[in-house]
Parts: structure tokens; C-alpha cells; sequence
């Protein structure tokens, strides 16, 4: 019977479900809610023995070694309890703990990553993901990314004096989204030269691709929005669809050169009836949306990939 190990936070639906999925196949689920170090306790670690270290689960006690599969989900913020006050305090304990519960599995686990926590990362960075995308031929659209202002300027003239401006990195804190911008929109030269941004040829529509892809698999959802960035949609339309053959096999192969088991990719169809432009690849993006509105159903055959992982 597989154990997989679901590594989250308090509140997060895409864990809770899949566990509950993997539950009803006849596996074991486990989620160690990472945040909850500080308050709840139960890491208890010996660097002789990494393998035996001891965290708590909402199974009750786990060690590394018991678990086949670890689904590397998210790590949150660590919640200090209220009664530590002082802030310096209140950082040590937040990063004491989230340095604990990550080092205790990568120091530890020895079973499948989904994914590993490095190809994780590495996925992350935009300039990565977009070489790999390019490398495995997937349709990417004309892409800058620059800070130097003549560049800039010379690169919106060559896609029609019209292009989409989006974020090098993600903040949490701070969420920029990508946005439509004219070459008379552009700001002055000392603003521009403050930071890289990546720019690139705008493909228009209101119709959006989000392909969930794991292994072989390639379940797609469609989103439809007047907002080009349907994030910030609170209302979109969503369904189902195939994506061609063609370019599901192109983001498998995206995922592998890219070190991951599984990524949610965007999309966006394409005007000439081509293959979707390839927008980017979220390592451990959201799906669930896609479920709850109508789309695809992709917690089960999520889970399901996970109890064919873990059994080899």
C-alpha cells in the first residue's frame, strides 16, 4: 500500500483533496502541515539517523523512510504563536522551523519527489523555463526580457508598437500581473533601466489555456476572460478541451528537461489555428479552480498519478 507524504499548509484544498482520493484508492496519505511547526512542535531529528527523523502529520507521527512518494506541495510561512511578541523572536522561530521541516525531509527522504525541491526552484526562474520551453519546441511567443531602454523601445516597434509587460519574479507580497503596453505607454529611460522585465509579442483572445501535466498526462482547462491577465477575473468562464497531440508531448518533455514530475502550464490559443502559444510553467500551480467551475476533473487522476509513482 503506498504512503505518500503531502508537504502543505494549513488550508490548502489541492492537498486535502488529493489525499482524500489517494485515501479512497486503498493508499496512505499523510500531510504535514509545515506552517504549523512553531504551534503543534514534533521534529525531532538525528543528523546520524536522517532517515528516522520524526514530524507530525495529521496521521499522527511520520519518519521519512515510512513514506514512498513525498508531493512537495508548498511551504508556508511558519505561524508564531501570538505569545512570542518580539519580532527578532518571532523570525527566529518562523525561520528556525521552516529550515527544520524542509532539511529533516531533503536530508532525510529517500523515496520520489513530486517535485524535487531544486528542480522546483530552478523551474521557478522565468529565463529557465522559457529557454526549456524553447529547447522542446513548444510555440513561444517573441520574448525580451531587458532593462536597456533602446532594446525596449526597438523590440515593441518590431511586434506592432504593442506588447504585453509582465514580472521577471512573483512576490507574494507585492502580485504585479502581466498588463498590455503601446510604445507611447512606455515610461522614461530611468525607469525603464531600473529592472528587467520581460516583454514579449502580444497574441490576442479571450480564450486561455491552463494544461495540468503529469508524466504522460495532459488534462486541460479553457478559461475565458475579457481580462488578459484572467487572474484577476473574478467571474471567468471555465471548460474542458484536448490540446493536440503534438504539444501535449512537447510539455512532457518540458517537464522532464526541466527536472519536474508534474507543472501546470498557460497557454493561449493561437489566431492562425497553429498550435497555442506557450505562455509559461508553474511547478506547483493551482488546478483546482479548473474542477470546482466546470473544467476538467484533475484531483482524482492526480492522485491517481501519485499511487502509480509511488508503486514504481
Amino acid at each position: 500500500m503506498p504512503h505518500i507524504g503531502i508537504l502543505t499548509q494549513i488550508g490548502d484544498l489541492h492537498a486535502e483533496l488529493v489525499a482524500h482520493w489517494v485515501r479512497q484508492a486503498g493508499g496512505r496519505a499523510s500531510l504535514v502541515y509545515a506552517d504549523c511547526v512553531p504551534a503543534e512542535g514534533g521534529i525531532s531529528y538525528d543528523p546520524a539517523r536522517p532517515t528516522r527523523a520524526r514530524l507530525n502529520s495529521d496521521q499522527g507521527v511520520i519518519t521519512p523512510e515510512d513514506l514512498d512518494l513525498l508531493w512537495w506541495r508548498r511551504v508556508g510561512k511558519p505561524r508564531v504563536p501570538d505569545r512570542v511578541t518580539d519580532p527578532e523572536a518571532r523570525e527566529v522561530v518562523s525561520n528556525d522551523s521552516r529550515d527544520s521541516v524542509i532539511g529533516a525531509f531533503r536530508s532525510g527522504f529517500e523515496g520520489i519527489w513530486v517535485s524535487h525541491p531544486d528542480a522546483t526552484r530552478n523551474a521557478e526562474f522565468k529565463l529557465v523555463q522559457l529557454r526549456a520551453a524553447v529547447e522542446v519546441g513548444l510555440r513561444v511567443p517573441t520574448t525580451l526580457v531587458s532593462q536597456v531602454p533602446e532594446d525596449i523601445r526597438a523590440f515593441c516597434e518590431n511586434v506592432g508598437g504593442r506588447m504585453i509587460v509582465k514580472p521577471v519574479a512573483s512576490a507574494i507580497d507585492v502580485p504585479l500581473r502581466a498588463g498590455v503596453i503601446t510604445l507611447g505607454d512606455l515610461p522614461n529611460d530611468e525607469v525603464l533601466r531600473l529592472s528587467p522585465a520581460i516583454y514579449q509579442e502580444y497574441v490576442p483572445g479571450e480564450d486561455h489555456l491552463r494544461a495540468c501535466t503529469w508524466g504522460s498526462t495532459v488534462m486541460c482547462g479553457t478559461i475565458q476572460s475579457q481580462i488578459m491577465d484572467w487572474r484577476t477575473d473574478r467571474n471567468p468562464t471555465i471548460g474542458t478541451t484536448e490540446i493536440d497531440d503534438d504539444t501535449a508531448a512537447r510539455l512532457a518533455a518540458l517537464n522532464a528537461r526541466l527536472g519536474l514530475e508534474m507543472g501546470i502550464s498557460d497557454l493561449k490559443p493561437a489566431a492562425d489555428g497553429g498550435p497555442p502559444y506557450w505562455l509559461e510553467v508553474n511547478p506547483q500551480g493551482q488546478f483546482l479552480f479548473l474542477e470546482g467551475l466546470g473544467g476538467p476533473e484533475v484531483a482524482r487522476p492526480f492522485a491517481d498519478f501519485l499511487m502509480a509513482r509511488a508503486a514504481g
